[in-house]
């Protein structure tokens, strides 16, 4: 089942160039890509002013590719892959959970590396990064759809400005792209009273004031990891 499923998930399915010259869906013009665009700048940011500046200018070549591809791992079926109940470990339903489609699309992202397939290289990293964001969210380190989870984003879209950060620190020398799931969604993992459905705006403004910090973080922490692997 879930060989049959990851196969619905394929990277060869997606025409990359064409991808690049058309509008973005509907959801994201709506707004839903918009935190993790921000995420991926903020990323570059932090890197730049943690010191890692020939990194942050690395990053900045592909932002493109790099917000198609979070962009894009939201699109469809994909989103079902999403979720990792950081006590079960287990996805939602019989999909499969956020680190084993991170990992496939991680590894996507290394095997174009290698064959110097650079910015669709960088595409998938940018899907593999989506992953790592999502599970700053209590929600998908819950495996729970609804309960709040659409108001707590679209919250979160709004606001996400004053909860920028300009350093970070997790920058971790980690074996496996699953640990960046494991580690995210144990520090979600009990926010989630806090941003349930009808949650009070300083609950909401509570959990972002922690989960924001920590998911631009780690999205540097997750890249610039990337890149010590391929140079």
């Amino acid at each position: 089942m879930f060989n049959l499923v990851l196969s619905m998930l394929s990277p060869l399915t997606v025409n990359y160039q064409k991808l690049k010259t058309l509008p973005l869906p509907m959801h994201c013009v709506r707004g839903a890509s918009l935190t993790h665009t921000f995420l991926n700048r903020q990323a570059k940011e932090i890197l730049y002013n943690d010191g890692y500046r020939k990194e942050a200018d690395f990053f900045s070549y592909f932002s493109e590719e790099l917000d198609l591809g979070v962009t894009w791992a939201d699109t469809g079926l994909k989103a079902f892959c999403h979720f990792y109940d950081n006590e079960t470990k287990a996805g939602k339903w019989l999909w499969p959970n956020a680190t084993l489609t991170c990992e496939y699309f991680l590894v996507k992202s290394l095997e174009l590396w290698k064959n110097k397939q650079y910015e669709k290289a960088m595409f998938f990293l940018g899907a593999a990064t989506h992953l790592v964001q999502d599970m700053c969210v209590p929600h998908h380190s819950r495996c729970v759809l609804g309960k709040g989870h659409v108001e707590f984003e679209r919250w979160v879209r709004k606001h996400r400005e004053n909860y920028s950060i300009t350093h970070g620190d997790i920058y971790l020398d980690l074996k496996k792209p699953e640990e960046w799931i494991h580690l995210n969604a144990a520090y979600s993992f009990d926010y989630f009273p806090y941003v349930q459905l009808n949650s009070p705006e300083d609950h909401y403004h509570l959990a972002a004031s922690i989960l924001l910090p920590r998911a631009q973080a780690s999205t540097s922490g997750f890249w610039l990891w990337f890149y010590r692997l391929v140079h």
